[in-house]
């Protein structure tokens, strides 16, 4: 946080002669900054930039705060809160991702079984990864994703999380956390490029909001299809 702190503005009086007229003249000095936060540490983060979010967590059950992050090369760290590395690897390191542009923030599953974190790739693949951060499985989506935007929406099942993804084709995927398709859909308007946004459930159903092209769709699923 910076806070601004400002001088006092001296002020004269200019006389114009014979018009009668006076100039109000006033110095503006510059601001002062003051910082009320301090840098408590940083430390390299593998052999690519990072341009996805870090995500915050309890990983190894430690009941300790860490701190994964994934570059964009594809590289996964662990590391603790004061930015100690918990992954055995260099920098921190617990996996090596499939080659490709990882710029979007990993996610949590939640789920009983299957795949603890997905992740998805600018290219379109999506992985999930188990407890110790290894590849379960692999799915390639029928498009690419946005740059930094590979966020699916959450839906909630009677058997669990499942997880809708759009691409650049304008379609988009359910998965579950086991890797397993629940629906596809072509909207057929153009590329999604936003993250899609979930719908409370109702007694009804849930929803998904997701824009393609220049329209904003709005998808109802029905409580049979969420039982599933």
């Amino acid at each position: 946080m910076i806070r601004m702190s400002w001088f006092s503005i001296p002020l004269r009086w200019s006389s114009l002669g014979k018009t009668g007229l006076a100039i109000l003249a006033a110095t503006v000095l510059p601001p002062v900054l003051t910082s009320g936060m301090e840098i408590q540490w940083t430390r390299m983060a593998g052999q690519w930039p990072v341009e996805a979010s870090p995500l915050v967590a309890d990983f190894s059950n430690s009941g300790k705060t860490q701190v994964l992050v994934l570059n964009r090369g594809g590289q996964l760290m662990l590391w603790a809160a004061d930015s100690a590395p918990v992954g055995a690897g260099q920098d921190g390191l617990v996996a090596q991702l499939p080659a490709g542009r990882w710029t979007t923030v990993p996610i949590l599953t939640d789920a009983p079984a299957g795949a603890r974190l997905l992740a998805a790739s600018v290219e379109g693949l999506v992985v999930g990864l188990d407890q110790k951060f290894q590849v379960l499985w692999q799915h390639k989506l029928p498009g690419d994703t946005s740059w930094g935007n590979a966020i699916p929406a959450r839906l909630i099942m009677s058997a669990g999380p499942a997880f809708a993804f759009g691409d650049g084709s304008g379609t988009l995927t359910c998965l579950t956390p086991k890797g397993k398709i629940v629906w596809t859909n072509a909207l057929a308007a153009g590329p999604v490029k936003t993250a899609p946004r979930e719908l409370p459930r109702d007694q009804n159903g849930g929803g998904i909001l997701v824009g393609a092209g220049s329209n904003l769709f709005c998808l109802y699923i029905r409580s049979h299809a969420l039982e599933a």
